[in-house]
C-alpha cells in the first residue's frame, strides 16, 4: 500500500512511523519550506515500554497536487488541524489522490461535513486516541535531541468507514505497533467526547493554563454547564439524546482528572496541554463557535458555551512558567 499523509507534526509523524513498519510506502505531503527538513527525518520517542528512540526516515516527500497525481495512493490521511483543511488546497488534493481511501482526523461534525461530501464513499473518521508532542517540552530534560516523543494510551485510536476501507488502516496501523479498531460509528464518541474536552480545554486556557488557578475560581462550574448545552447542541445534530453520562460531568470528576493525569500518563500533562492546545487555540475556538452557532440555529440555549468562549485567551503564545509553577 502507498499512503500520502499531509502534515509531518508530531500526529503524522505517529501514523506514519507505524504504517511504514507495517509495510506501508509512506509519504508526506508539505509545505516547500518544510522539504529539507523532511528529508532529513526525524527522531521519534516511543514512551510506552521499553522501546528505543529512533531515527523514522525512507519515506517520500512531495509538495504540490501534480507531484501527488503522478503517482498513485492507497490511503490520504489529514494529519492537519480542523481550521486548516477548511483551506482552498484541499479538493485539489483529494481529487489528485483518485480513488484512494481519505482519513479524516480532525475532531467536530463540522470537519466531517467540509470532507464528506470531496471523498464520498472513501471517506474513513478516525479519532486520535495518543499524546503526541515536539520533545523536549518546557523544563523537559529527559530526551539528547529535539524530536517527537508520543504515548499509547489502552484502548488505540478508533476509525470508522466502509469495511474494504477501514479494515486495511487498521490492520497496518495494529501491525506497526499503534493500537487501533474499528468501530461501526464514531458521530457519537466524535461529537460528546469532542465537545466534552473542548469545553475543558477552554476552561483550561481562560485560566492562563494554570491547574490551580482553574480549581479556584468559578470556571469549572462554567464548564459544567457548557458541556451540557453543547450535548444538547449534539444530540440534536445526530437525532438522539445526550449520553446517560451526561449530568455526572462537572467539577469534581474535572479536579480528579487532574489528580489521576499525571499519574497514568508518562509526562508533564499539565505542561503539555498547555503547550499542545495553545499550538491549536485556533482549533478549539472554531470548534466552540460551531458549537454556539450550531445551538442558536436550532434555537437551544448557549449562554454558558458563548461566555466560556468570552473568557478565552485571544491568540497567544505558551507561557510555560503557567503550568511549570502551578
Amino acid at each position: 500500500m502507498k499512503a500520502l499523509i499531509v502534515g509531518a507534526g508530531a500526529v503524522g509523524q505517529v501514523y506514519g512511523q507505524a504504517l511504514q513498519r507495517a509495510g506501508v510506502d509512506v509519504s508526506f505531503y508539505v509545505k516547500p519550506k518544510h522539504v529539507d527538513e523532511a528529508k532529513q527525518g526525524f527522531r521519534m520517542y516511543p514512551l510506552n515500554g521499553k522501546r528505543e528512540p529512533f531515527r523514522f526516515e525512507g519515506f517520500g516527500v512531495v509538495t504540490t497536487p501534480e507531484e501527488v497525481r503522478a503517482q498513485k495512493w492507497d490511503q490520504l490521511w489529514l494529519a492537519v488541524s480542523a481550521t486548516a483543511i477548511m483551506a482552498d488546497w484541499l479538493p485539489a488534493l483529494i481529487e489528485a489522490t483518485g480513488d484512494a481511501t481519505v482519513v479524516c482526523l480532525q475532531p467536530g461534525p463540522e470537519s466531517k461535513a467540509r470532507i464528506g461530501p470531496l471523498a464520498g464513499d472513501r471517506l474513513v473518521y478516525g479519532i486520535i486516541a495518543m499524546i503526541a508532542y515536539q520533545a523536549p517540552l518546557p523544563g523537559e530534560a529527559r530526551f539528547t535531541e529535539p524530536g517527537i516523543a508520543y504515548w499509547y494510551p489502552p484502548g488505540g485510536s478508533p476509525f470508522s468507514g466502509p469495511d474494504a476501507r477501514c479494515k486495511p488502516i487498521v490492520e497496518a496501523l495494529a501491525k506497526g505497533g499503534c493500537p487501533a479498531s474499528q468501530q461501526v460509528s464514531l458521530d457519537a464518541n466524535a461529537s460528546f467526547g469532542g465537545a466534552l474536552l473542548q469545553v475543558h480545554v477552554a476552561a483550561l486556557d481562560s485560566a492562563g493554563w494554570s491547574w490551580t488557578a482553574v480549581k479556584r475560581d468559578d470556571t469549572l462550574p462554567l464548564a459544567k454547564r457548557a458541556w451540557r448545552e453543547a450535548a444538547v447542541i449534539a444530540a440534536n445534530l445526530l437525532g438522539t439524546k445526550p449520553p446517560w453520562w451526561t449530568d455526572l460531568v462537572g467539577p469534581f470528576g474535572a479536579k480528579l482528572a487532574m489528580v489521576a493525569a499525571p499519574l497514568l500518563i508518562p509526562i508533564d500533562v499539565q505542561t503539555y496541554f498547555g503547550y499542545h492546545f495553545t499550538k491549536v487555540g485556533d482549533q478549539t475556538r472554531a470548534n466552540l463557535d460551531h458549537w454556539i452557532v450550531t445551538g442558536q440555529k436550532a434555537g437551544l440555549p448557549v449562554g454558558a458555551l458563548s461566555e466560556l468562549r468570552g473568557r478565552m485567551r485571544p491568540v497567544a503564545a505558551f507561557d510555560p512558567k503557567m503550568t511549570l509553577t502551578s
